[in-house]
């Protein structure tokens, strides 16, 4: 006879301490462009992503790198956007696109057994894009409409001003508008896309159920690639300037709550300490029991969810936090966000905490290895940031050793309430005005 679970007793949590990335095999084809090769994957599928080394950073107008990818994978010289489409759903296909601050990403899910069929396919994006000004048109209607919503959106609102001031009049700082639409043409998007999508340019993420036949199949398609022209591609350094604004406030009547954003700018010292960082901003908002959630939610109902991340670019980083609350409770939510700042400067965290903390973090780190999909994502991250691959095992190794002196340490280096960044978005300007006076930062 099976007794009964006890209820009262927490099951045992296993050990995750053996985390242990090993970073992906990588070559270098004939063409030139490395590649990096994650096999293994059970299930008869193949996964090929591009990098390449341009973002919003690189773009000269509003909105170019997004669009510019955008109509890319529309279609081809070879095949209208109606037949792309009916090619990759034919054999299985499924696209993807991102763009980033310093990167562009494209993906290609295919079974394998269609892989050699829709890797050709996938190719001519790069290779003889077509750029239609039907598409073109068609894709800034949908975009307009898509921005005029946004600027609905409070919480939308309270991000794009925080940003302005933690970056000022620099790309990490500058958010588009429907009315950017208006300043593309589809001469300036082609120009975008020949400039920076090119061989040397271009770094290849292959990962699934990989054989000999695929990762020569996928050399010889790499080939194919545009040659490097004379232009020059290296980007510019420009180090962002934080504002001398530290509260801003986005007028909003009829918005039934309004959205936080407090952030501060990271000076990156170097990768161990940013690793500690890391840490303490788990501590602080980065998990479902951290402090921010567990005061500001579950102990005083100011706000459904509330955290805090780090945000990572190449020539800054930020802390954010963020939240949406009723009106009334917005200035009562910024001081206890502070008065926690505070705490976590002051108090060692005691060690019922801190091994609640190292769990979720390397149990989080070890969904990587779900599968090679997860394992590719994992290092596209990698390489986007330009973090080094044993950056993943350096930060298993300080989750598991970090001390409550060096939270202490590293959250008084880092963490100052009074150079924290307010934005709110939301309520009158009157309400904005009181707002501004009770919460205490001018600008």
């Amino acid at each position: 006879m099976t007794s009964e679970p006890r209820r009262d007793i927490p099951p045992e949590i296993p050990a995750t301490g053996n985390f242990r990335f090993v970073p992906p095999e990588k070559t270098v084809t004939p063409c030139g462009v490395p590649v990096y090769v994650i096999p293994g994957e059970k299930h008869e599928m193949v996964r090929i992503d591009m990098l390449f080394g341009c973002g919003a950073y690189n773009q000269e107008k509003a909105l170019q790198a997004s669009s510019a990818s955008v109509i890319a994978s529309e279609a081809t010289r070879r095949y209208s956007s109606e037949r792309m489409s009916e090619i990759v759903d034919y054999y299985g296909g499924w696209l993807q696109r991102s763009v980033y601050m310093h990167a562009t990403q494209y993906t290609l899910y295919v079974p394998r057994r269609n892989y050699g069929r829709l890797l050709p396919v996938f190719m001519e994006i790069f290779c003889a894009p077509r750029f239609s000004r039907r598409d073109f048109s068609l894709y800034k209607g949908r975009g307009k409409e898509e921005y005029r919503q946004l600027y609905e959106r409070v919480d939308f609102l309270a991000a794009r001003s925080l940003r302005k001031q933690l970056y000022g009049e620099h790309p990490y700082g500058n958010t588009a508008t429907a009315g950017d639409f208006d300043n593309l043409t589809v001469a300036l998007l082609r120009e975008y896309h020949e400039k920076y999508c090119r061989r040397n340019n271009c770094t290849a993420v292959v990962s699934g159920c990989i054989d000999d036949k695929v990762f020569w199949q996928t050399a010889e398609a790499l080939a194919a690639l545009p040659e490097p022209d004379n232009g020059e591609t290296c980007e510019t350094a420009l180090f962002p300037s934080e504002t001398g604004t530290r509260f801003t406030h986005d007028e909003k009547d009829d918005a039934m709550q309004c959205s936080v954003r407090i952030g501060s700018r990271i000076e990156k010292d170097n990768m161990d300490e940013y690793i500690l960082l890391g840490i303490v901003n788990t501590v602080l908002g980065g998990y479902f029991g951290s402090r921010l959630m567990t005061n500001i939610r579950e102990e005083k109902g100011y706000t459904y969810g509330i955290g805090s991340g780090i945000t990572t670019l190449r020539y800054a980083a930020s802390l954010n936090i963020a939240a949406q609350c009723d009106l009334k409770y917005a200035s009562l939510l910024i001081k206890e966000v502070m008065a926690e700042v505070e705490r976590l400067k002051e108090a060692p965290i005691k060690d019922g905490e801190l091994k609640s903390v190292r769990q979720y973090i390397l149990g989080d780190m070890n969904r990587i290895f779900d599968n090679r999909f997860t394992l590719a994502d994992a290092c596209i991250a990698l390489l986007i940031n330009g973090q080094p691959f044993d950056y993943l095992n350096r930060k298993a190794a300080a989750v598991c050793s970090i001390t409550p002196g060096q939270i202490i340490e590293t959250a008084r280096k880092y963490l100052c309430p009074g150079c924290m960044h307010i934005a709110v978005a939301g309520g009158s300007r009157q309400y904005g005005a009181k707002l501004r006076a009770d919460v205490g930062p001018q600008g």
